[in-house]
Parts: C-alpha cells; structure tokens; sequence
C-alpha cells in the first residue's frame, strides 16, 4: 500500500510536469516554482511540528513528489534534456531510493524515459539517447543502496525495540526488588544480598543500554 501511494505521487508529479509543458500554463513556470517552494516550505515545517496543517497525513510522498515537480520543470526551463542541470536527475534518483520504498527508483526511471522521449528523438538522438538511458542504467544502483539502507534502518529499529523492552524490564525489576526490600525487613540476610545482587545486574543492564 505504501509503494501503491508513493507510486501515485511520482507518477501524478510527471503528469503534471507534461501537461504543463505543453499547455499555455509553461508561461508561468516562474511563479510555480514560488508556488511549489512555499508549499515545500510549509511540508517540511510539518514535519518539524511547525505548520498549523498538522492534520495532513502521508506528507513525504507529498513533498517528494513537490521536489520532482520543481527539478522537472528546472531541467525543462533551462534546456531540457540538453540541459546542464539535468545531472539533478540522478541525485534525484537516489533520494527516492533512500526515502521511498526501493523499487519506486524504477517508476522514476521509466517516467523520466518517457517524459524525455520526444525530446530523446529530436537533433543528437544519440547523445539524446546516452542521457536518457543512463538514468535507466543508474537506476538498479539507486535500488541497490536503497534497499541496504531499508535493510540497516529495520535492524536498527528491531536493535532499538529489544534495547526498549530490556530496560523496561530491568526497571520492573529494579522496582519489585526495592519494594520486597522495603516491605520484607524479615528477609534473611542471604535472601537481601541476592536482592541486591539483582539489582546491581538491573543497573548495569539499564547502563548498557543507554
């Protein structure tokens, strides 16, 4: 369901970028970039607890999908597949693979050969070519690293939820320890410095864990 969502964001972002620039709506491609950068702005506010909007939910496709839209239209306004900023694309391809599910590197690509296929067969159609394919290429690559850091960052949450849960644990029984302690004084003194050998083994765990 998340791919299916992300997936939607990225392809609508390449509609969007085609009808604009075949339409009579490419005139005012200065003033949707101020547009589209507001909104990026405010986004990324929410996510920091700063926009008032904080009953949008799903706002990270959202504002991948705002980044798409205004690298397209940069990469159009100054050239097209001719030009130099087309290289973005690439970092672009990337920061999909690290923020979205991996696979939706490849909806990108496809989108970016499609979009760029008019362009592709028009004057260097060879050069053209290059270009566009070597977004194709490096897109497996962008897969690949998306898919280790995917990997890495679950560890790391299954790593933090086990580190979670031992201290919870340590802290029961730290507070069951201290309160038979407290409640027992005809404990034996065998019994208490078991109890406090428990407890000293709680701490370091808590300690460990930290």
């Amino acid at each position: 369901m998340k791919l299916l969502w992300q997936s939607i964001c990225l392809i609508g972002s390449f509609i969007f970028v085609f009808i604009w620039q075949n339409t009579i709506l490419s005139i005012y491609t200065i003033q949707i970039f101020g547009s589209l950068i507001t909104i990026f702005i405010l986004v990324s506010f929410k996510k920091k607890g700063l926009n008032p909007f904080n009953n949008i939910d799903n706002d990270e496709p959202f504002s991948i999908a705002i980044l798409c839209i205004i690298m397209l239209l940069l990469v159009f306004s100054t050239g097209g597949i001719s030009s130099p900023l087309f290289f973005l694309l690439y970092f672009l391809i990337f920061s999909i693979a690290f923020v979205f599910e991996p696979p939706a590197v490849f909806i990108f690509a496809i989108g970016i050969f499609l979009i760029f296929l008019p362009d592709t067969l028009k004057n260097d159609v060879y050069g053209n070519a290059m270009r566009t394919g070597s977004i194709l290429l490096v897109s497996p690559l962008g897969f690949f690293f998306g898919k280790e850091y995917s990997n890495q960052e679950e560890k790391n949450n299954i790593i933090d939820n086990i580190a979670t849960k031992s201290t919870n644990a340590s802290n029961i029984i730290i507070n069951d320890a201290t309160e038979i302690i407290n409640n027992e004084p005809s404990l034996k003194k065998d019994s208490i410095e078991k109890i406090n050998e428990i407890l000293d083994e709680a701490e370091s765990l808590n300690q460990s864990n930290k």
